[in-house]
């Protein structure tokens, strides 16, 4: 009886030091760096030239309204590099890029030659022109808007999700420091461009959505230090998360925008006013349409062609932003939409108007 009670003490302790011992394992937490070290002027990630050229790009389309901008130029800046913009493009975004770089160059030809959009006569302006401040396209959206915004999706965010990031467990420091080029910011997080400059913008929790990447970064190049994988592997899928939510985020802000001035009947078309409002949709159509095809997102790509339609952006059909003006009907269908992109990624109401 003596010897029995003594088994089963040390099976007692036996289980009781297995227990502690998983435990001790599941808890394993990672010591996050209050810095992300690196020097990107030093040593440059392969991905910042084709991000410089995105930048480029955008840069020589704005000259547009004054000076004519070939498609050549700017396919060849798209090109450019040994790891240019299109090596990391999703095959929809490499499509639609080709299509709005003619556009550019037919809208750019037209505005350079003094062609003003009239509004009340769209017959006069086939290929676009200048419309305020602003260059655009026969279909009157904005096609340099597109161009770069939606290569924030299509092409910087697609090639970190499913090439970069596509076994998280095998994401080395390199291989975060590309994806950190693409996302817009450098390892001190003090420059921002791209989707960074966005995230800045919009709140998340008591802080900011570049916040919350920046402390995932210095999560995952800590735990990477600190040889710690499945927090490495939690921060890096939390850094697509939250850069897919703050892209969307801000085209919700921009929905709002543009909704306000479409429901007003008293503004005119200048900066202010409709063309403004043209700004900002062509803006959200970027946002959400550069995530089309693209594997590992939040949203699918039915719910993004439900709502691009809703806009009056639909995939595949004609862009029909000017019936949106004074519409209570379809300035109605534009708010669902925003209301759609809200129960999506579960953000709270208004808070990004």
């Amino acid at each position: 009886m003596k010897i029995k009670l003594i088994s089963i003490g040390l099976l007692a302790t036996a289980l009781l030091f297995s227990s502690c011992k998983k435990e001790d394992d599941d808890t394993t937490t990672v010591d996050v760096a209050s810095t992300y070290s690196g020097d990107f002027d030093v040593n440059p990630p392969s991905t910042l030239k084709a991000s410089d050229n995105l930048e480029t790009i955008a840069a020589d389309i704005k000259t547009g309204q004054i000076t004519a901008i070939t498609a050549a130029n700017l396919e060849t800046l798209y090109k450019e590099g040994t790891l240019s913009l299109e090596d990391m493009s999703s095959p929809q975004y490499d499509t639609w890029a080709a299509a709005l770089f003619t556009s550019v160059e037919k809208a750019s030809a037209a505005s350079s030659n003094g062609t003003v959009i009239d509004f009340t006569d769209l017959t006069k302006s086939p290929d676009g022109g200048g419309a305020g401040k602003r260059l655009f396209d026969g279909a009157i959206t904005e096609p340099g808007q597109l161009v770069e915004k939606g290569a924030f999706g299509g092409v910087q965010f697609h090639y970190v999700k499913n090439t970069l990031f596509a076994n998280p467990a095998s994401v080395s420091q390199e291989d975060l420091d590309k994806a950190l080029a693409l996302f817009g910011s450098v390892p001190s997080f003090d420059k921002n461009r791209f989707t960074a400059k966005y995230a800045i913008e919009r709140t998340l929790n008591n802080g900011t959505y570049l916040d919350q990447i920046a402390y995932e970064f210095r999560k995952a190049h800590s735990a990477i230090n600190q040889n710690v994988e499945s927090e490495k592997v939690i921060a890096v899928n939390a850094i697509t998360k939250y850069w897919e939510e703050a892209l969307m985020a801000q085209a919700v802000n921009y929905l709002y925008a543009a909704s306000d001035k479409f429901a007003d009947n008293s503004l005119n078309y200048d900066d202010d006013g409709y063309i403004g409002a043209i700004h900002s949709w062509s803006e959200a159509v970027a946002f959400i349409k550069g995530f089309y095809m693209i594997e590992g997102t939040t949203i699918t790509d039915a719910q993004i062609k439900s709502v691009l339609t809703k806009i009056n952006a639909p995939i595949g059909g004609d862009y029909n932003v000017l019936s949106l003006v004074g519409s209570t009907s379809e300035v109605k269908d534009l708010n669902t939409a925003i209301d759609d992109l809200a129960s999506i990624y579960g953000f709270v109401a208004d808070i990004h108007k």
